[in-house]
């Protein structure tokens, strides 16, 4: 389980914040509308109202002892900058930071963030999959319910082939590719009795609740 402290509740940031505490993570979110709070409260860890541009705030709740820092806020490029300053300034180990646009990325690069991402492009769920799993390499949506997974072999699959696995079976998932460490490319024509190996990168499809349950 990590920690993450999420900072601004608008759509995005309620998105990331309700599908990192559904995969098991310990979720702390700040907001200044306390309205705000007392609507997502039920779905996180904890919830705080307060304005994180003030470091004191950031201080009071321990913002180093975090793992990963959503700056979730945009539509106020000031408030995004200083609380992303402030954050990488007490010791965040790791910030990422929402954008709207190109200048506002390269500002946040500048001061320390360590991802910036636009949400227009990439929701919340694929970014709350991306922070909770380090083995995930890229996360592709077919719907709400579906998706395709690129990722690092689980080590508890090495030495097995695709028929000792048994996935769909199992999990109901299903490896479409592989990737061997020494290749640039995917191989889909996969044989069902070849071991895994350690270093391969595989891709999945299935249901994100199956994934999920695949990956604990």
């Amino acid at each position: 389980m990590n920690s993450f402290l999420v900072i601004g509740l608008g759509r995005f940031g309620v998105s990331v914040a309700e599908n990192l505490y559904k995969m098991g993570n310990d979720v702390l979110v700040v907001d200044k509308n306390p309205q705000f709070i007392q609507q997502i409260s039920g779905s996180v860890t904890d919830a705080v109202a307060g304005d994180c541009c003030d470091i004191n705030v950031l201080k009071s709740l321990d913002a180093a002892s975090f793992d990963c820092a959503v700056v979730a806020i945009s539509a106020d490029m000031e408030a995004s900058i200083l609380i992303t300053y402030n954050l990488k300034l007490l010791g965040v180990g790791k910030v990422l930071a929402k954008a709207t646009s190109d200048a506002h990325e390269e500002i946040l690069k500048k001061i320390g963030a360590d991802r910036v991402v636009f949400p227009e492009k990439q929701s919340g769920i694929k970014i709350a999959q991306e922070l909770s799993s380090h083995d995930i390499l890229d996360f592709l949506e077919l719907s709400t319910d579906i998706s395709i997974f690129e990722m690092t072999l689980p080590k508890k699959w090495a030495g097995k082939s695709l028929r000792d696995l048994s996935l769909r079976n199992i999990y109901g998932i299903n490896i479409i590719a592989v990737k061997k460490a020494n290749s640039s490319d995917f191989e889909v024509n996969i044989d069902p009795d070849t071991p895994f190996e350690e270093t391969d990168t595989i891709v999945i499809i299935g249901e994100n609740s199956k994934v999920e349950r695949m990956k604990k």
